[in-house]
């Protein structure tokens, strides 16, 4: 009532004053307002209705009034984080379940008024998490939810494990999920990894790098950005944009990325030059003068940055029940000429570390057929024979959205679709890929065998 008053007030004094008498008659009238703004809301009211006469008074255009209120932001903006508006000590988190054609046709709708590479939360926002713990309080969602632990995903992109026996009170705030900006990502990592690092951001990209080359990082990840989105675009593939900066870490030699490794629990083979992390949702790679141009290096570059896009842009899902052989074969892809940057189609499709794999596998058709069999149905091959795993697993995934893109872009669909780390018989997974592709094993034998020969 007293605002509505002062309004009326203010109304009258706009029509039948000079305006020296209107200025003067404005803040003696605005002084009650602010006196009997008790409350965050009631003060946000007076702000608006202040501009709104000052802009009547003064001359102002409403698209002036909008610019100055929004210079002055609500400085307890993070009030609610404090005082969240819903509690329960005892809260059991669920996994909500989506409907996920429904928010692929939303994100098409939202994509087309947006900048291709603007980071932006596409599904409708769930609410943080805060999480007490005795290390202090945390936020982000709930992805995975164990007897003994809980997975939240925190607003860099990172799935932060919390230990059950830590957690002291978990509560639901009124907070929508907002991923974090490049520009505060920007300041957490330089306090992450100190002076000695330059941190660099080309959207949609965050590079940490010791070395004073980071143009060339920025242009290699930048041409499989495109190229990624180039072939999705090509073969019909659900490719949505970014939620979060990707962070790239490009360290200075091999025994600083063994130690960083190392120091994040990675367990990584002795001739490895990078990995992506699914956990930190991070690359991580070492420059070394004697070797950043060579082939497996470079190879390797195109094959993490491409993890780190897929499983960014929904191609894959993080923790679930991806097969290895789609992932990495997926991956392998991008590590020929012809997709490593965009319209390169004239170049060669073989990835050159697979090459020589491939063809040999042509004249031994019992050992591609039990290679290409055990890998739909489990991964056990990439642990004892992982180059075979790589080559005939890139074979595959090459093969089949190029032959089938419509088929495999159902199966990627699907295999997002999986309750997140659910381990699945053998013959389950050999029975979902054999309804979607409609194939039996000496057909697709066959049709691998001529697509090899092919290219």
């Amino acid at each position: 009532m007293t605002y509505s008053l002062a309004v009326l007030s203010l109304y009258f004094a706009a029509n039948n004053m000079n305006r020296i008498t209107k200025v003067l008659a404005l803040f003696l009238l605005l002084l009650p307002v602010f006196l009997y703004g008790i409350d965050k809301r009631q003060c946000q009211f007076a702000q608006r209705s202040i501009l709104s006469i000052v802009g009547l008074i003064l001359g102002w255009s409403s698209q002036h009034s909008i610019q100055t209120e929004q210079a002055f932001p609500d400085i307890d903006s993070t009030a609610d984080l404090r005082d969240p508006s819903i509690e329960n000590e005892n809260v059991e988190v669920l996994i909500a379940k989506v409907d996920h054609q429904s928010a692929l046709d939303a994100g098409r709708k939202e994509k087309a008024g947006k900048k291709e590479n603007e980071i932006s939360w596409q599904s409708k926002r769930p609410t943080f998490l805060k999480m007490n713990t005795k290390n202090g309080a945390l936020f982000g969602i709930p992805v995975a939810q164990f007897s003994n632990e809980l997975w939240l995903l925190r607003n860099d992109g990172a799935i932060q494990r919390v230990s059950r026996d830590h957690i002291l009170k978990e509560t639901i705030t009124s907070i929508p999920f907002e991923p974090i900006s490049l520009q505060s990502l920007v300041v957490e990592l330089r306090k992450e990894f100190g002076a000695g690092f330059q941190v660099r951001a080309e959207q949609p990209y965050v590079f940490v790098t010791q070395s004073k080359n980071a143009s060339q990082w920025v242009e290699r990840f930048r041409n499989l950005n495109a190229s990624l989105k180039q072939y999705s675009r090509k073969y019909d593939l659900n490719c949505s944009s970014l939620d979060f900066p990707l962070i790239a870490i490009v360290l200075g030699s091999e025994s600083e990325f063994r130690q960083y490794a190392q120091a994040q629990q990675e367990n990584i083979p002795p001739n490895c030059a990078g990995f992506y992390s699914q956990r930190d949702n991070r690359i991580v790679l070492f420059e070394d003068a004697n070797k950043v141009s060579r082939q497996e290096v470079l190879d390797t570059i195109c094959h993490e940055a491409i993890h780190q896009l897929a499983f960014n842009m929904g191609l894959h899902k993080r923790c679930s029940g991806t097969p290895m052989w789609l992932a990495e074969g997926f991956a392998t892809i991008f590590e020929a000429p012809a997709y490593s940057a965009p319209n390169s189609d004239g170049r060669s499709r073989w990835p050159a570390s697979r090459k020589s794999t491939c063809l040999a596998l042509l004249e031994n058709d019992t050992r591609l057929y039990s290679l290409v069999d055990s890998l739909l149905r489990n991964d056990n091959v990439f642990k004892n024979e992982p180059e075979l795993a790589y080559a005939v697993s890139w074979a595959i995934a090459h093969h089949l959205s190029t032959y089938s893109p419509r088929e495999f872009a159902d199966y990627l669909h699907q295999i997002g679709q999986l309750p997140s780390l659910v381990d699945f018989s053998a013959e389950d997974r050999w029975a979902h890929f054999r309804s979607t592709f409609k194939v039996e094993m000496p057909q697709l034998i066959r049709q691998l065998k001529n697509h090899l020969r092919s290219l």
